[in-house]
């Protein structure tokens, strides 16, 4: 019950009352552009509150698929507050605390969320087609407000270069992630073009990394050098080279595709005793 009572906490409702009494206004929230907004009475699909305090980056793999569940209607105006705030600031943001942006952490996490939302049958609640055109914008050029960290460098090699960020690894599975769910998301408005983009571009970001000698994804160097880390195993918060974890741990961040994780090891039973090796010494 405590868990369950947990997941309600956050994000925050973050209008207040509207002032009228009569029904014609339900709710004033300042948004990204600093300004008043008033949740309207006449608007279809209809936004019951404006939320915010969104750590995107934890919640869109545990909370938000629990919402969509057991609370659909806080779920679907979650993504309209997203969308909402796109719309105000001219980004999605990656971690939205108030009406600021803060750049927390690493992703577009916001990209699953709707990915998953459109493949629950959610995608008529909201205006996908908006939010995919802001989505696409942060995977193509460098955006000020929680743009994606050495873009311009990811499309030109395919991955993050070791050179140009300490996080590479976890940079690129991230974007890897990302560019998947938008292959998603343009296939179910028809784009094909852009859904075969997104999902080659993720498909070689995955292989980007992989070093079938040390079997672990490893810093890659402009030149195409990798960089294995001696210690592979770093007690929390992890290795400087990694974000909160260590090579450990983000050898398995490949969630869009599995399978092309499993076809990198030399055979599937390799990939199982290195599964095995992993859960053993996490049980430590």
């Amino acid at each position: 019950a405590t868990a369950v009572y947990l997941t309600h906490l956050a994000p925050t409702i973050w209008d207040e009352p509207g002032l009228a009494g009569n029904g014609s206004s339900r709710g004033r929230y300042m948004g990204m552009d600093h300004r008043v907004h008033e949740l309207s009475s006449s608007s279809s699909p209809l936004r019951q509150h404006a939320y915010t305090d969104m750590s995107l980056w934890d919640i869109h793999r545990t909370q938000l698929p629990w919402l969509s569940l057991t609370s659909p209607d806080v779920y679907v105006d979650i993504i309209r507050s997203l969308e909402a705030m796109g719309e105000e600031g001219g980004d999605v943001p990656r971690w939205p605390l108030a009406n600021i942006y803060t750049g927390c952490m690493i992703g577009n996490h916001a990209i699953p969320v709707v990915a998953e939302a459109v493949a629950k049958g959610y995608g008529h609640l909201f205006n996908v087609s908006k939010l995919y055109n802001l989505f696409k914008r942060h995977a193509t050029e460098p955006r000020h407000h929680a743009g994606r960290a050495n873009v311009a460098e990811y499309l030109h090699y395919g991955y993050v270069p070791h050179d140009d960020n300490e996080h590479a690894v976890p940079l690129t599975l991230a974007y890897a992630f990302d560019d998947a769910n938008l292959a998603s998301i343009a296939s179910y408005l028809g784009l094909t073009h852009d859904a075969a983009t997104f999902a080659n571009r993720s498909n070689a970001a995955i292989r980007a990394g992989w070093s079938a000698e040390h079997e672990f994804m490893c810093p890659r160097t402009r030149d195409g050098t990798l960089k294995c880390p001696s210690l592979p195993f770093v007690p929390y918060p992890g290795s400087p080279h990694y974000v909160e974890g260590d090579a450990w741990q983000w050898l398995w961040f490949v969630p869009s595709s599995p399978q092309s994780l499993v076809k990198l090891f030399s055979t599937p039973s390799r990939f199982v005793d290195k599964l095995e090796t992993f859960l053993q010494r996490a049980r430590k």
